[in-house]
């Protein structure tokens, strides 16, 4: 999941050792990663919570790693799709 979210312009600050999230920063995509997620969930169907709801984190994402891995490498191939095209 790392390489793939690296791979797709997000940026891991913190490797996680353990756990079930990854908190990645989208500042190379974003300012305000509360819009980022809505738009995600709109234009790609991916649900990931914003920075801001875990403290200052306005250009943050949380990523929930709790299915299973093709689910997951899906849902990073479809934002990064839509990150590539958006406007």
């Amino acid at each position: 999941m790392l390489a793939a979210l690296t791979d797709a312009g997000f940026k891991i600050n913190i490797e996680p050792q353990g756990g079930l999230y990854i908190f990645a920063d989208a500042a190379r995509f974003t300012d305000d990663s509360e819009v980022l997620c809505q738009e995600l969930v709109e234009h790609a169907g991916v649900s990931v919570a914003p920075g801001r709801d875990f403290g200052n984190y306005p250009t943050h994402v949380r990523i929930s790693l709790g299915v299973e891995l093709p689910r997951l490498l899906e849902a990073v191939r479809r934002m990064s799709q839509y990150l590539r095209l958006r406007p």
